[in-house]
This record gives C-alpha cells, sequence and structure tokens, in this order.
C-alpha cells in the first residue's frame, strides 16, 4: 500500500482491511495492473489494453451506494492513443452499452493526484486517470497510460434503479435483487 501512495498516516489507509503487519485485503486492483502492464510491455504490441474484474475491500462509510466487499472492473491502455479524449471516449462507448447516464468531473485524489470522476447524479461510479503519473517509475511504468475503475454493484444499482447498493451486492439477504427475508 505504501507503494501505491498510501502510507500509515493517510486517510485511505484507515479504508484497509489489514491481516497481519504485511497484507491487506485487496483495496484496489491498480497494483496487478501495474505489474501487467510492466511484464506484458515486452512482449505485446503498442498499445497495451488490459481489462479485469476482481474483488475489492475498503472499510466504507455506511449509506445506500457503499458496501465493504464490493466487484472492480477496471480497465486500462499503455502506449500510443493514451489521451483524455480517448479515455473519455471508452467510458462513454462503454456506458453508452448499458444506458447509463453520466457527468464527467475533474477531481483528485491522494493516490493519483488529477482524476476524472465518473459521476451519475450523487453517486461516483468510477475514478479514472490520464497518466503517467509519479509513482509510475516506481513500479517501472515510463509510458503513458490511461484507465477507469467501476464498481460493478454501483453500475447495478443505477441501471435498475435500486434504492440500496445492498441488492446489487454479494449477500445471504439478497438473491438476484430479491430479499430472501420472505
Amino acid at each position: 500500500m505504501e507503494r501505491m501512495g498510501v502510507g500509515e498516516d493517510e486517510k485511505l489507509s484507515e479504508q484497509i482491511f489489514r491481516v497481519g503487519n504485511n497484507m491487506c485485503l485487496r483495496p484496489m486492483l491498480a497494483p496487478g495492473l501495474y505489474n501487467f502492464l510492466r511484464k506484458f510491455d515486452n512482449v505485446l504490441p503498442d498499445p497495451i489494453k488490459l481489462f479485469e474484474i476482481g474483488p475489492c475491500y475498503r472499510k466504507e462509510s455506511d449509506g445506500n451506494s457503499h458496501l465493504e466487499e464490493f466487484t472492480m472492473l477496471n480497465f486500462c491502455q499503455m502506449g500510443s492513443k493514451c489521451t483524455k479524449k480517448n479515455l473519455e471516449y471508452l467510458i462513454q462507448d462503454f456506458l453508452g452499452s448499458l444506458d447509463i447516464e453520466y457527468e464527467l468531473v475533474s477531481d483528485s485524489c491522494m493516490v493519483y493526484g488529477d482524476t476524472i470522476d465518473v459521476m451519475h447524479k450523487n453517486m461516483e461510479l468510477s475514478s479514472a486517470v490520464v497518466g503517467p503519473v509519479p509513482m509510475d517509475m516506481d513500479w517501472g511504468i515510463d509510458k503513458p497510460w490511461i484507465g477507469a475503475g467501476f464498481g460493478l454493484e454501483r453500475l447495478l444499482k443505477v441501471k435498475h434503479n435500486l434504492k440500496n447498493i445492498n441488492r446489487a451486492g454479494r449477500s445471504e439477504s439478497y438473491y438476484n435483487g430479491i430479499s430472501t427475508s420472505l
């Protein structure tokens, strides 16, 4: 986590489920994607395009839009055509295929610096980045890149107009979005 810019004294560090002194439950997919980009850089043609879906864990605040265990969908591209315009096109293509309305909002975060938040009303669906960013060299990345991470449960919440994200998450209380409290 320190290599991702999340030190013990950072607010984001409080959201991490730690297991012992040197391990944690995966709070983001980015470290794995950095490793794949570095390894594939010498063997795949330009641009390298990666897509990953995986579980993430964060100590999130309570509410109808947060889960402590959620599924992240990340896509990234490294090399040529890694521009803000191309990132915005990929987001539009993805959310357009789902028929989800959204707005792009400039933001910043402690890990990546300047970011683009993909918002549906008041809910963040994704945070997107145009790299390079300062920590890239720590991961052996020296080319431009773009990427975005979407919470799948949030996409389901929006797509199906669910009032509570728990209906889209893994749960014993809901099955296919239907309450099991019969």
